[in-house]
């Protein structure tokens, strides 16, 4: 028993000297905000108070795209597309509440209500009566939701490894037999780890949660997981993430059906997604009538970012055709070469 007693103690004591190892503390919004700001970022304080940070590029006359980024990410995951499709597009991106630089709220809201809200302020800020949306992981599930709640103001529907309605799946990431699952999701299941997460330095879940979604590994730079560990650590973000982790079971279903949601949608997949799995890209496409699911071997969870220009050729294509009135094939996967 005293041997039980002394190797507690040392386990303890090795535990509470990792997470003095391991703590980080915030860095300042401003510092970060220097950083990680360009030419093209605005800021818009919205009625509530949030401050919320976006950037409207590309042709100004053009058709407007509304991107949102996935969980623990930011607008800078759609800086190829803004660039690829800015010659002809209107590009609008955006940082949602608890990420980039728009970051925590006052408030601790978090929710999927407030998500929408965002979006909602900047389009009619920027004027945008009728747009197309898109968005990856979290940010499509904001996109189809943005889509179902207002159906008039939404052209169509870009999908790009999309989260879909709780009831599909309890978590993003739930392979838990994958070993490339992402760890800094089921980390966050846990409430011993959500007790010290707020003061832990996210590199190392940063690097492994980047080598979970990428499966192109040479895409991952040092500048990459820098820029992720630096938006995370700005002041509130990390509390921010716990807050919305934690109420993340407490959020509504919305159900999708072919009734009420009618607008083409182009639906992008990476084969080798180990976020959220590429069954969930047929099911969207076998739920949403006016869909095509086109599907990316070898990409992980974010085409957007590892295959960029054929991604962004597929969105092009796409919108033309729905533009000049050309049916696009609406019916069958393909697969990219």
């Amino acid at each position: 028993m005293l041997y039980l007693k002394y190797t507690g103690l040392i386990l303890l004591a090795l535990f509470g000297m990792l997470c003095i190892h391991m703590y980080s503390p915030d860095l300042p919004r401003d510092i970060v905000d220097a950083r990680y700001s360009s030419p093209a970022s605005q800021f818009l304080v919205s009625e509530n108070g949030l401050r919320i940070h976006f950037r409207d590029e590309g042709n100004q006359n053009g058709h407007p795209i509304v991107l949102v980024h996935g969980a623990f990410s930011s607008l800078h995951a759609f800086e190829s597309w803004s660039r690829l499709l800015g010659d002809q597009f209107r590009i609008i991106s955006l940082d949602l509440p608890g990420h980039g630089l728009t970051g925590a709220t006052a408030t601790g809201d978090y929710s999927s209500g407030l998500q929408l809200d965002v979006v909602n302020a900047v389009s009619q800020h920027l004027g945008l009566s009728k747009f197309t949306i898109g968005g990856n992981s979290m940010g499509g599930g904001v996109s189809w939701r943005y889509a179902l709640k207002y159906p008039d103001r939404i052209t169509t529907l870009i999908l790009v490894d999309s989260s879909g309605p709780r009831h599909w799946h309890t978590s993003v990431g739930d392979k838990d037999s994958d070993s490339r699952a992402p760890l800094v999701t089921r980390l966050l299941e846990q409430n011993w780890f959500r007790a010290i997460a707020a003061n832990l330095n996210p590199y190392y879940l940063a690097k492994q949660g980047l080598a979970s979604a990428y499966h192109q590994q040479q895409a991952i730079t040092e500048s990459l997981i820098d820029r992720y560990v630096d938006l995370n650590l700005r002041a509130g973000t990390r509390q921010a993430i716990l807050s919305r982790t934690q109420n993340r079971q407490s959020a509504p279903s919305e159900r999708l059906d072919p009734s009420n949601l009618l607008q083409p949608t182009l639906i992008l997949w990476g084969q080798e997604d180990h976020w959220i799995d590429l069954s969930y890209g047929h099911r969207f496409a076998s739920v949403i009538t006016n869909s095509q699911l086109i599907v990316y071997p070898e990409v992980g969870h974010l085409p957007m970012e590892e295959v960029p220009d054929v991604s962004a050729q597929h969105v092009r294509e796409f919108l033309n055709d729905i533009n000049l009135g050309r049916p696009a094939d609406m019916t069958n996967p393909r697969v990219a070469l």
